[in-house]
């Protein structure tokens, strides 16, 4: 029977020999300002995932570009492009916070 080591010198931890990994797969890569819609054919989506992005919609960089049309745009092209049943999860940081209790 081996008696534990509990000596508090560092211990070496074995190493294994991974191949390299191949490199990943060509893929297109698509860059837009999501508040002129979401350029993709209908029901092409089974859900969406937007993690700290929506909230920037609301900024107006010019008086050609108003928060409320660059919303409407974007959910009603996420409407369109999400297949009947898909399910979208949107985090976003309002800048205020209005809370219906004292």
């Amino acid at each position: 029977m081996r008696k534990l080591d509990t000596s508090s010198q560092p211990h070496p931890l074995p190493s294994l020999p991974f191949p390299p990994s191949p490199p990943p797969p060509p893929s297109d890569v698509l860059q837009r300002d999501m508040g002129q819609g979401l350029p993709f054919r209908a029901a092409c989506f089974d859900g969406a995932v937007s993690i700290s992005a929506l909230q920037w919609l609301c900024y107006e960089d010019s008086k050609a570009q108003s928060a409320n049309a660059r919303l409407m745009r974007f959910f009603a092209s996420l409407y369109t492009v999400l297949r009947r049943g898909a399910r979208a999860a949107l985090q976003f940081y309002p800048g205020t916070v209005v809370l219906p209790f004292p």
